[in-house]
């Protein structure tokens, strides 16, 4: 709920049933809230009612993690039917542009047993573990851009430095990197 405002209703479904015993049910055809009950619920409610709006008249609140810069440089020098790698909280945000990346937040689709084909979350988990999965993962997509978060300077370096295919750094700044292919 704190994460999203999607999962407000989450939050109440699943709180429901740790407070229905402070309802007091004393007949099949007639129960009563307990005060109690309706004082912290209301409490509770006012409480992430608050802070959201908080949050928002601050400005506090970011609804992307990417930078619109990153997108204006691909508008100005790719198409959008580029092949895009980006890290999976940022697949929304270059789709919510018209690109198509590689993966988004939607994990239910990228799971083998939901779409039937390959298990593309656990490919992506790999590249950033574990180095030696990459060669494969580069070669076998072929990807035109990749947008790697910079807390995962690990795959940045390992995509600056690779031996096969020349990459370049086309856009940096402290949140993201922004690596083209060369050749």
């Amino acid at each position: 709920s704190l994460i999203s405002i999607r999962n407000f209703s989450l939050f109440v479904i699943g709180t429901i049933p740790f407070l229905v015993k402070y309802l007091n049910i004393k007949d099949k055809d007639e129960f009563v809230l307990n005060k109690k009950w309706i004082i912290n619920y209301i409490v509770i409610l006012c409480i992430f009612i608050g802070a959201f709006i908080s949050s928002i008249i601050n400005k506090n609140y970011e609804f992307s993690l990417v930078p619109k810069d990153v997108v204006s440089y691909l508008d100005k020098h790719a198409d959008k039917d580029i092949k895009l790698y980006c890290d999976y909280s940022d697949g929304v945000f270059y789709e919510y542009y018209g690109y198509k990346p590689y993966l988004d937040s939607r994990a239910e689709l990228f799971i083998k047993s939901m779409n039937k084909k390959e298990d593309i979350l656990k490919e992506y988990l790999e590249f950033n573990l574990k180095e030696s999965t990459r060669d494969e993962f580069i070669k076998k997509y072929d990807f035109d851009y990749y947008s790697v978060d910079a807390l995962n300077l690990e795959v940045v370096n390992y995509l600056l430095n690779y031996k096969d295919i020349k990459f370049e750094l086309v856009y940096a700044n402290e949140g993201i990197y922004l690596i083209k292919k060369v050749s």
